[in-house]
């Protein structure tokens, strides 16, 4: 009964992040009016430009190797979120064909009553995995949110006057901020934005990306199943037929996944090699951490390592599946069948390597 609703499980974890997704215009809509494919360059720009005012602070800082070192993963990380707000539109109908390729073949898995039950366990692992990033991720950027509030209460409390308003990021924008004014709440305003893009854009897409893997590697489960339950009697070259049709739409979403995620993950592990470097250089400089200091790094730290774990961890997976399907090719008793068109057509499939998903094709 628990594998069985895991279906729903799916689903369920499928429409938030539909949710999620919509308000950045990052949801592969059929058609999308004129506004909804600007959501991506509008909040692309807002974080892009926030990310330039990071990048100004850490330059002007270059001398102050701790100081510098913090605005470095900021700035990565705004950098990280405008490139996939901007990955996605260029390649919109390579998502949407992504999306409906593997909705149809998950369709296809839960009208069966037999191949609804092969969804693996590694879908729990996932949604631990993505409700573990959003927790992180939601606490590190809600706290970078909360500092400038928190500092203002604090100076009500001790009756300091004036009043000194900070931003949300350590940034350096080439115009003077008097606070409090218009100005400082269109640019606290903007930072806030940048940051909550920050959170919808790592949660929604990286969760998305790790869901069509696993969509992948259940159609490679259901596949092994039926080779390892093939009869006497059944239709050899149908089974054969269906396979390949099906294995050439795995082969067509592979190429779409390195289309659309291939370039980001390159960036994501080039960059989160620099910030944990960065981060733990920062740490070994710092004499005694203070514990609102080692809350700060574990997050952050966590929140990086995990997103790594997330791309590669999917990467393995849909791996592992294809390699038990070949060997689930291999173990159907086919030179037992006599069939020559069928023991033709499987050696063809075991000449066939693995499904591996690069960074960079």
């Amino acid at each position: 009964m628990a594998k069985t609703s895991r279906i729903e499980q799916f689903q369920s974890l499928m429409r938030i992040v539909r949710r999620v997704l919509l308000p950045l215009g990052l949801w592969p809509l059929k058609q999308p009016n004129f506004f909804y494919r600007l959501l991506p360059f509008f909040m692309s720009t807002v974080t892009a430009s926030a990310a330039c005012a990071v990048i100004n602070f850490t330059i002007a800082h270059r001398k102050n190797i701790p100081v510098m070192t913090q605005a470095l993963g900021l700035s990565l990380t705004l950098t990280t979120i405008t490139l996939k707000l901007l990955s996605c539109n260029p390649n919109r109908k390579c998502v949407r064909i992504l999306f409906e390729t593997l909705s149809e073949l998950t369709n296809e898995l839960s009208k069966d009553t037999v191949s609804k039950h092969l969804i693996s366990g590694k879908f729990v692992i996932g949604r631990r995995l993505s409700f573990a990033l959003t927790y992180i991720t939601f606490t590190s950027v809600v706290a970078y949110m909360l500092t400038p509030i928190i500092f203002i209460i604090f100076q009500l409390q001790h009756g300091v006057h004036p009043i000194t308003f900070k931003l949300v990021m350590a940034a350096k924008y080439p115009w003077s901020i008097s606070s409090p004014s218009f100005l400082y709440f269109c640019h606290y305003t903007m930072e806030v934005i940048a940051l909550s893009n920050a959170i919808i854009v790592t949660c929604g897409l990286d969760t998305y990306f790790m869901l069509c893997i696993l969509q992948i590697s259940w159609k490679f489960r259901a596949m092994s199943y039926r080779f390892y339950n093939m009869k006497d009697g059944d239709d050899y070259n149908a089974t054969v037929q269906d396979c390949l049709k099906d294995y050439k739409k795995l082969l067509k979403c592979r190429d779409n996944i390195e289309k659309i995620f291939g370039p980001l993950t390159l960036w994501l592990l080039i960059s989160s090699a620099v910030v944990l470097c960065s981060n733990m250089f920062q740490i070994s400089k710092i004499k005694s951490l203070s514990v609102k200091q080692i809350y700060n790094f574990a997050l952050y730290l966590g929140a990086r390592s995990l997103q790594l774990f997330i791309y590669t961890w999917s990467g393995s997976v849909i791996t592992i599946e294809s390699e038990k399907f070949r060997d689930a090719v291999y173990a159907s008793n086919w030179p037992a069948t006599g069939q020559r068109k069928f023991m033709t057509s499987i050696l063809i499939m075991l000449t066939q390597k693995p499904l591996v998903i690069s960074a960079c094709s």
